[in-house]
């Protein structure tokens, strides 16, 4: 993430979501955040980084920005890591377990 007032990077999925959510930067810095925070989506195969931090912002973060169709496509993805891989890896008897059928 680029700091307007200094000349370093933080170039990790978190950062950047918090720095949106959190209405950290404005203008063309947060245009510039969520164009660096798509760029890392993108680079890393629509797949997440971010830890229990970041990751309950991450889609909506996206989608505020702009960039819904990012935010679709990590939501989506079912190999390691995304959301809907221990979904995948789980049998029917576990999710009979707790009542899902």
């Amino acid at each position: 993430m680029f700091h307007h007032q200094a000349d370093w990077y933080l170039q990790t999925q978190t950062a950047h979501v918090l720095a949106l959510m959190f209405d950290l930067v404005d203008g063309k810095v947060k245009e510039r955040t969520a164009f660096e925070l798509n760029e890392l989506i993108v680079q890393n195969n629509y797949h997440l980084t971010t830890g229990f931090v970041g990751t309950p912002y991450l889609c909506l973060a996206l989608s505020k920005a702009g960039y819904h169709e990012t935010a679709v496509r990590l939501l989506m993805q079912d190999d390691y890591p995304s959301w809907l891989y221990s979904i995948k890896k789980r049998s029917n008897n576990d999710l009979g377990a707790l009542g899902w059928h």
